[in-house]
C-alpha cells in the first residue's frame, strides 16, 4: 500500500444511498437470499465510487454489483432457468422476469442513462462475459490444469470478475463526457480491479481453505510458491498503478482514478465479507446489517 501512495480515509456511510437501494430491493422476492451481497455493494459503492455525486448513477452501481456478486455466489445452474439467457439480456426480453435475471437485465437497460455509449456497451458486454465465466468455472472445476494454461488462467480471471464495468464505473457521464481522456488507461485499471481483489481475498480464502482462486492456479501452473506468487501480483499491480498515473496526468479524471484507487482498498477493510478488521487492529466494518 505504501508503494502506491495509499493513505486511509475515513468511511463515511450514505444513508440517501442506502434508502434509494432499500426501496428498489425491498421489491425483490429474493431479497433476503442475496442480503449480504446488498450490503457488500453499498459498501463499495461508498467507498470506491464516493467521488459520483448522482445517488441515482451510485444507486444503479449499486444494484448491478449485488446482482452480480449473487450470481458468482449461488450455483449459475439455479440462476440461469433456461438456455436463451444471453439472447434474454441482449434483447431485453430478460426484463420481464422477476429473478435475478429479470433485475439484472433492468439495470443493465439504464447504464446508457448515466454511462457514455461506449461505457454502457462495455458494461454490457463485461456482463455476459462474466455470467459466461461463471458457467465455465461451473463446468471446469474439477479439471485439472494444464502445465501450459497459464494463459487460460489469465483468460478466465479477467473475464469473470466484471473488471471492465467496474473500471467504466469510476467515470460517469455527467462529469466525464470526453471517454478518450482515459481510454488508455482502462486495461491497466482492469489489472488493478482484479488483482487488488486477489491481494485483498487471500486472507478470506486461506482462512476457508479455498484452493480455487487464481493465486492458487497460477501458483501451480508456474510452479512458484503461493506466498512468491502472492508477491508477484503484488509488483504487478503496483507497476499497474504507475501506468494508469502516467496515462492520465493531472485533472478531474485522475481525482476520480485517485478516489476510486483508495476507496476500492478501503472497500475490501470495511467490508465484513473480507474479514480484514480481524488482523488490522479490530475496528468496526462500515455495514453489517441492512
Amino acid at each position: 500500500m505504501k508503494d502506491i501512495g495509499y493513505s486511509h480515509k475515513p468511511c463515511v456511510r450514505d444513508p440517501e444511498l442506502e434508502s434509494r437501494v432499500k426501496e428498489i430491493t425491498q421489491t425483490w422476492p429474493f431479497e433476503e437470499q442475496v442480503k449480504p451481497h446488498i450490503i457488500t455493494s453499498i459498501v463499495i459503492v461508498q467507498t470506491a465510487y464516493r467521488h459520483i455525486p448522482s445517488v441515482e448513477t451510485k444507486t444503479l452501481i449499486t444494484i448491478h454489483t449485488a446482482l452480480a456478486i449473487a450470481i458468482d455466489d449461488f450455483a449459475i445452474s439455479d440462476v440461469i432457468s433456461h438456455r436463451n439467457v444471453f439472447a434474454g439480456l441482449c434483447n431485453s426480453t430478460a426484463k420481464s422476469e422477476t429473478g435475478i435475471l429479470g433485475q439484472l437485465a433492468r439495470s443493465l437497460a439504464m447504464m446508457q442513462d448515466h454511462f457514455l455509449a461506449f461505457g454502457a456497451a462495455t458494461i454490457r458486454i463485461s456482463t455476459l462475459q462474466f455470467i459466461n465465466m461463471c458457467m465455465l468455472e461451473e463446468m471446469t472445476h474439477d479439471v485439472e490444469l494444464h502445465r501450459a494454461g497459464l494463459g487460460f488462467v489469465e483468460y478466465r480471471r479477467f473475464l469473470g470478475g466484471l473488471p471492465e464495468a467496474y473500471a467504466v464505473f469510476i467515470w460517469d457521464k455527467a462529469r466525464f463526457p470526453d471517454d478518450k481522456q482515459y481510454l488508455h488507461a482502462i486495461p491497466s485499471v482492469l489489472f488493478v480491479c482484479s488483482y487488488s481483489t486477489d491481494i485483498l481475498s487471500f486472507y478470506k480464502e486461506e482462512l476457508a481453505g479455498d484452493t480455487n482462486t487464481y493465486l492458487h492456479a497460477r501458483a501451480q501452473i508456474t510452479r512458484r510458491s503461493l506466498l512468491e506468487t502472492f508477491r508477484d501480483v503484488i509488483e504487478e499491480t503496483t507497476a499497474a498503478v504507475r501506468r494508469i498515473r502516467s496515462i492520465l496526468g493531472e485533472g478531474d479524471v485522475r481525482e476520480a482514478w485517485e478516489s476510486f484507487a483508495e476507496g476500492y482498498i478501503e472497500f475490501h477493510l470495511a467490508s465484513p465479507r473480507y474479514r480484514l478488521r480481524e488482523i488490522l487492529n479490530g475496528g468496526e466494518y462500515l455495514l453489517n446489517e441492512f
